[in-house]
């Protein structure tokens, strides 16, 4: 029997999957798990093009996001934006807000209306 190593890379077709990919990773794996994602989808994007854009060598883009690689925090911050995401920071307390569609609409409405000016619901704040 042929058997061949599983390859995360080969599965990342879309923006969409990339993103819950990254997600799913970074909150079940911590850091390291953010490292191989990261590493994944560079493989899947093309390593020498995200080579290019963060302006680092293949090889150091490789070591710093292989398995025991300690790339310094620009260089993370380089490879995101690479591969088109962007770094959000979110309470975990309020997060489960944006789980649902629902609070999801709800939240952002609520986001509107600090920005004119209005108060958030009570409702919204008590579930």
């Amino acid at each position: 029997m042929n058997v061949t190593k599983f390859d995360a890379s080969e599965y990342l077709s879309s923006p969409e999957m990339a993103r819950d990919y990254l997600q799913v990773m970074l909150e079940e794996n911590g850091v390291s798990g953010l490292q191989k994602a990261l590493g994944d989808i560079a493989k899947a994007k093309g390593m020498t093009e995200v080579a290019r854009e963060t302006k680092l060598g293949r090889p150091s883009l490789y070591r710093a996001l292989s398995e025991g690689g300690k790339p310094q925090f620009e260089t993370i911050d380089k490879v995101i934006r690479a591969l088109g995401f962007k770094l959000t920071i979110e309470n975990e307390e309020t997060a489960h807000l944006m789980a649902s569609p629902q609070n999801s609409q709800r939240l952002r409405e609520s986001i509107a209306e600090i920005e004119t000016g209005n108060t958030i619901s009570r409702e919204l704040v008590e579930e």
